[in-house]
């Protein structure tokens, strides 16, 4: 920077105050250029000089000056010159930084009404422009609560000018750090307590709307209260998109707390009266706020939006009845399940996956043929999600053929159907697994299924190896496994070994009959008949030894299973046997000796076992009956 001769000086400052305008320009625009010190009192009086050029100069000149004009200006808020506290309050708001303006309230106080407005306005100006720097610089954070408690000392100030400022600059600064602010706010007074209200609801900002609900978790009763009268003053289907975002912003446990003292109060119902005024974007998100029990209260209303659905909300809000304990009426499925829209479909398509029971079938096979691909894959994974729970949960229920019927039509329509049934095994109880494994063993010609099968002839329950060993009756001879054969012959528990024996292919029995030689003389009634009737099979007349044998046993389930024997193979001159055991003393007995002559027995056979119409015990009466019609064509109850 230029300078000037020390001599010059006096010349200089004399000439400030010169009559001539234009001499006090000059020398104004020469000290603005050189580096000399300031008698900053003395220079300030030109801002109150009567020609304005002169007066706009002077400012421009102590604005170039800098932050070290400050302290020197601080001194001429108390010049009895208007004009000069005027603009030295100017320069200062124009300059200073946050600490200053402790330095600038003063003019707030100032007779003149320009003053008190340059004030307010330097003030503004200050925090504007300081917050944008307090955002990126943490350190300047105490400053700003030392200002937030400045400000709130001073909300209930008796001039309202000034409390009006203050409150302003108190929720400029307040929004800034809310947790201070609440913190706060229970020490100030009623009057400033009252004007912050004011100032909230004829200026309800979206931050300040924010301010509004980070406070409404307060711990202070009274504090809440009051938040939730301004909350509902304010609620109104211009500003629903302010609350619902202000809602939104807090965290996860603090929303829900918002949301529930909002439900506590009434309020919330006010949401979903103006749910429509919300904008768009805002929408999905707020529906996602309502989950679980609590959202569950308003599930009335979630269901009137269901029913005439709107693409846009459908997905997200039946995300949210499926954590409802209660499930949605079939008919609003039935609906979204017609409705043109693919988003739609697929949200029912996908609610029914969780939720959908038997009867959802005959809706959703329609949609296997829908044009949009990505529906009719939703529809098959539901489907497919479905049949297979049926399978399992009514296993009993369903005969062998119907259950074969369901996994070869969901095979046809789900190529990953056998996939999905044994990614359940290591889920279910026990009685589940085995009923599926025993769909499994159904559907063994399967690749995924046989090598699940193998995997569970391992398995540690013995009734999981038992129902495994069935699928060895749908996979080829050729692909069985040797080894596999031999240790399941040892297996320690009779039903694996006796289902092995039923469930070998003819070749493979062969291969093994020394095996299932020795199986009929097993002391287990079930393994023994599953070995003679395998000996049959391959044509061995020494098969009726064993049997004769079982016939005779002193043990009456070994003479039930092998009348259960005797009623499945050719052996007319042995039939004599199950007549004898007609009159076994135990019913079981005779209700097999009779199913045995109505299979296999003849119509003299028939005609000796009359009697039987009339024993004590209901199943054996009614087994005689079936015997008599099937052998004699005659039907004692017609």
């Amino acid at each position: 920077m230029p300078d000037i001769r020390d001599d010059q000086h006096p010349k200089i400052w004399s000439v400030l105050f010169s009559d001539d305008t234009e001499k006090r320009l000059t020398a104004i625009d020469i000290l603005s250029k050189v580096d000399v010190e300031w008698p900053v009192a003395w220079f300030s009086l030109l801002l109150a000089d009567s020609n304005q050029a002169v007066a706009a100069a002077a400012f421009s000149a102590l604005k170039k000056r800098g932050k070290p004009v400050i302290p020197l200006l601080s001194l001429q808020r108390l010049s009895p010159l208007s004009r000069v506290r005027l603009g030295a309050v100017r320069v200062i708001g124009e300059l200073g930084d946050m600490q200053a303006i402790q330095d600038i309230i003063a003019a707030l106080f100032d007779p003149v009404v320009d003053v008190r407005e340059e004030g307010r306005k330097s003030i503004e100006a200050i925090l504007n422009r300081s917050l944008q720097v307090t955002s990126r610089d943490q350190s300047s954070q105490r400053t700003l609560d030392d200002l937030m408690r400045l400000f709130a000392s001073l909300s209930s100030v008796a001039q309202r000018n000034v409390r009006s400022v203050m409150v302003s600059s108190l929720l400029v600064v307040a929004v800034e750090n809310p947790k201070a602010f609440w913190a706060l706010y229970p020490q100030i007074e009623a009057p400033g307590k009252n004007a912050i209200e004011l100032e909230i609801l004829s200026r309800p900002t979206p931050r300040r709307m924010d301010l509004l609900y980070q406070g409404l978790v307060s711990q202070d009763p009274a504090v809440a209260e009051k938040l939730l009268s301004l909350i509902e003053r304010l609620l109104n289907k211009d500003s629903i998109s302010d609350h619902v975002d202000s809602i939104q912003k807090q965290p996860p446990e603090k929303c829900r707390a918002v949301l529930e003292v909002l439900a506590a109060r009434g309020v919330l119902a006010t949401f979903f009266d103006y749910f429509h005024w919300i904008r768009r974007d805002q929408r999905v998100s707020f529906l996602r706020l309502f989950t679980g029990e609590f959202g569950e209260e308003y599930a009335p209303f979630f269901r009137t939006l269901l029913e005439n659905p709107n693409p846009h909300l459908v997905p997200a809000l039946i995300e949210n009845f499926l954590t409802y304990e209660h499930e949605l009426p079939y008919k609003i499925i039935q609906g979204l399940l017609r409705n043109p829209s693919g988003v739609v479909k697929r949200a029912a398509a996908h609610y029914l996956y969780y939720r959908g029971q038997y009867e959802a079938v005959r809706d959703l096979m329609p949609l296997l043929r829908d044009e949009d691909p990505e529906t009719a894959k939703s529809v098959v994974n539901t489907l497919g999600r479905i049949s297979r729970d049926y399978l399992i949960d009514n296993f009993s229920e369903l005969s062998e053929k119907e259950r074969l019927q369901l996994t070869h039509v969901m095979q046809r329509i789900d190529e990953n159907f056998v996939d999905s049934l044994i990614d359940l095994l290591g889920g279910l109880d026990d009685e589940d697994r085995v009923n599926l494994t025993l769909l499994l063993a159904d559907m063994a010609r399967h690749p995924g299924a046989s090598e699940s099968i193998e995997e569970l002839l391992e398995d540690a329950s013995e009734k999981v190896r038992a129902s495994a060993v069935r699928g060895m009756a749908q996979i080829p001879a050729d692909q069985l496994d040797d080894e596999n054969i031999r240790r399941l012959f040892d297996d320690p528990d009779p039903r694996v070994r006796a289902n092995l024996i039923e469930s070998l292919p003819l070749e493979k029995k062969q291969a093994w009959v020394e095996k299932i030689q020795e199986a009929t003389h097993s002391p287990v009634p079930r393994e023994r008949a599953n070995a003679i009737l395998a000996l049959f099979d391959l044509g061995l007349s020494e098969a009726e030894i064993p049997l004769m044998q079982m016939l005779r046993h002193p043990d009456s389930w070994m003479r039930t299973s092998g009348l259960y024997v005797l009623g499945r193979v050719d052996t007319p001159h042995l039939m004599f046997k199950a007549l004898e055991l007609c009159s076994d003393p135990f019913p079981h007995v005779r209700v097999h000796a009779l199913r045995a002559i109505s299979n296999k027995g003849n119509a003299d056979l028939a005609r000796q076992i009359t009697w039987a119409l009339s024993d004590p015990v209901a199943e054996v009466r009614e087994a005689a009956h079936l015997a008599i019609k099937n052998r004699m064509g005659l039907d004692y109850r017609s």
